[in-house]
């Protein structure tokens, strides 16, 4: 069943399938769906059996848009006018038994003499091998072995069954028959909520990937637990805020992007409480009930202000829109990262990245060569172990 818009435009090839629709509900064939419609293109179509409900449903709808090229298809319904040149008309004739789920095979093979029996087209590196005069329409060739469905697919003589059980999660790869002597690699997968915790049945142990031996029938149960919830909460200190949709419970092991908004001609400072450091945006991961604050400028600590007292920092002009100029006066060796960075903390354009010996030194940075967008940005200025300062500034590209 396909449906798609008008703007999906690569080609799509769909060769030799075999869609049922059901009885009582259900989509029906290419670009339909119970009370709705797609528009189809740049599709082309070889050997498909389309079989929907009834001679009047479509077998094929087809929009007005793009190229379609539909033809050695047997439909059930009806088609868009031009297509199926060499197309077939009618209600397809199985001679096979459908898909059995406990071998995972399936024949959907069709009658010898009714429409779509030998009446398919050879599509070259696809269907170039055959019984009869020419390939079936539909999944299955008559006369060849029957298709085999999942991982191990013909790749076996014997199967085993595997049956599984598990309660809020999953357990990967799910029930079926499997090939006799695989080793399958098994997971337990958790709902929303939920961590793995350990295995039952012919399954044990607590390693949430696990491999085992098909070598007879297998029953494996996946256990699951409740996830602790925690609670996060933001405060801000100075003149700025933090992401308001942080604020709330998760789950054990969640992780949470926050940033910190200084306001206009304010700075970001630093992170406070639970949480420490002078990065925005940060990402937590919850493994407790946290509190964290972010420290703007306007607080009062007068930190900042030391800081570029004590290295002489300063820079002209502001609003800048041709060369920048920036200062400062080391007394002593230091790393030195200076840079300038967007309004949520990211780094646009780094001046300096190294470790300096006493002295003055002067940047100049061309604002014009940065292709930046007009508008405020900071200059973020880090002298070796001391907090970072943010400058405020106004780019007029």
């Amino acid at each position: 069943f396909f449906k798609q818009e008008y703007f999906e435009e690569g080609f799509k090839y769909l060769f030799n399938n075999t869609i049922l629709q059901p009885n009582d509900h259900g989509a029906g064939g290419l670009a339909t769906k119970d009370g709705s419609s797609g528009s189809m293109q740049n599709f082309i179509t070889r050997n498909n059996i389309l079989h929907v409900r009834t001679p009047v449903a479509k077998s094929i709808l087809h929009g007005t848009k793009g190229f379609c090229d539909f033809d050695y298809d047997l439909c059930s319904g009806t088609y868009p006018n031009g297509h199926e040149v060499n197309g077939k008309d009618g209600t397809p004739t199985y001679s096979g038994t459908g898909f059995d789920k406990t071998t995972m095979t399936g024949d959907f093979s069709l009658t010898e003499g009714t429409a779509g029996y030998d009446e398919g087209a050879v599509v070259p590196n696809f269907i170039e091998e055959f019984e009869g005069s020419a390939p079936d329409m539909g999944a299955s060739e008559a006369g060849a072995p029957f298709f085999e469905y999942g991982v191990n697919a013909y790749n076996c003589d014997e199967y085993v069954n595997l049956t599984t059980e598990a309660e809020n999660g999953q357990v990967a790869p799910p029930a079926g028959a499997y090939c006799l002597g695989a080793e399958i690699q098994f997971t337990g997968v958790p709902d929303v909520g939920y961590k793995f915790t350990s295995w039952g049945g012919d399954l044990s142990g607590t390693e949430n990937s696990i491999p085992m031996m098909m070598d007879e029938d297998k029953f494996v149960i996946a256990y699951f637990t409740e996830l602790p919830v925690y609670t996060l909460t933001t405060n801000t200190a100075g003149n700025g805020h933090v992401s308001a949709s942080a604020n709330g419970d998760y789950f054990e092991g969640d992780e949470v992007k926050i940033f910190a908004f200084p306001d206009f001609q304010e700075t970001f400072i630093r992170w406070e409480g639970d949480v420490s450091g002078t990065e925005s945006p940060i990402i937590i991961s919850i493994d407790s009930t946290i509190n964290i604050t972010a420290v703007f400028s306007g607080e009062g600590d007068g930190i900042e202000e030391e800081i570029i007292k004590k290295y002489g920092f300063h820079y002209f002009p502001n609003p800048v829109s041709g060369t920048l100029n920036v200062s400062y006066e080391l007394l002593q060796t230091e790393k030195i990262h200076l840079s300038i960075t967007n309004l949520l903390g990211q780094e646009n354009a780094v001046l300096v990245d190294a470790t300096q010996t006493s002295g003055n030194y002067t940047y100049k940075w061309n604002v014009n060569e940065a292709s930046l967008q007009s508008g405020m940005y900071f200059i973020r200025f880090v002298a070796g172990n001391n907090q970072p300062v943010f400058q405020s500034i106004i780019i007029n590209n």
